[in-house]
């Protein structure tokens, strides 16, 4: 599961977010721990998205690697 352009984040277990607070307050924690998010796309459809949160390291890495398969096209 992915969260889509355009969709606005509601809740992240269970705890309602707004633009005004930090969401590291909620996201925070543990990796080894799964993360439900409420989202609501552009039609105002609401789905819970469950992400596995990663370490920045790990974030890099795939970046990294996305970098190097657009530049060997």
């Amino acid at each position: 599961q992915r969260i889509e352009a355009g969709e606005i984040v509601l809740r992240i277990d269970g705890r309602s977010v707004s633009p005004e607070q930090d969401p590291t307050e909620f996201l925070n924690g543990p990796r080894e721990r799964n993360v439900a998010l409420t989202v609501r796309s552009l039609q105002g459809v609401e789905r819970e998205v469950v992400l596995r949160p990663i370490s920045h390291f790990q974030a890099r890495q795939l970046l990294y690697e996305r970098w190097l398969s657009l530049i060997h096209i």
